[in-house]
């Protein structure tokens, strides 16, 4: 089984409200937690989207393609499935073995400082991490102020 990609050229996916729904959105929880039914409905998406996504991330990264800016900007969740699609692809490469990654732009709040000196599968694991912190709350605003991340590690201890 393949990841759903979805590449747009020349197309800002964020003026595409109709077509697609950014994770930031359709993962927004609300007052889904109040009421015992949408409390379990919505938990149940998470699960599933979340399970969709690290599935999808883990396929990619198997086949040996790195992504190089996961983050909430390019990554849609199908509101009728919850099945997580991949966007701004302009950055994904095939990786050699050994393979050097040269400088790639990132969205701010899914990196920290120390982001470019790791391996390129452990680059997408550490925003795919920041990425999930976001699911949930705000903790990974903090690499706005600080840039090594340690903000948002101390706002779990």
């Amino acid at each position: 089984m393949t990841p759903n990609l979805t590449a747009f050229t020349g197309v800002d996916s964020q003026n595409l409200p109709d077509v697609m729904v950014s994770v930031q959105f359709i993962l927004a929880i609300g007052d889904n937690f109040i009421d015992k039914k949408l409390r379990k409905k919505t938990i149940n998406d998470y699960r599933k989207s979340i399970t969709d996504l690290l599935k999808n991330v883990q396929i990619l990264h198997d086949e040996r393609i790195f992504l190089g800016d996961i983050s909430s900007e390019n990554v849609l969740v199908d509101p009728e499935t919850n099945l997580v699609s991949f966007v701004d692809l302009e950055q994904s490469v095939f990786l050699e073995d050994h393979s050097k990654i040269a400088f790639f732009a990132r969205t701010e709040g899914f990196f920290d400082e120390n982001t470019p000196f790791l391996a390129p599968i452990a680059q997408d694991n550490q925003q795919l991490a920041y990425l999930l912190i976001s699911f949930f709350c705000r903790g990974n605003m903090f690499l706005l102020i600080d840039h090594s991340g340690a903000m948002t590690i101390n706002f779990f201890k």
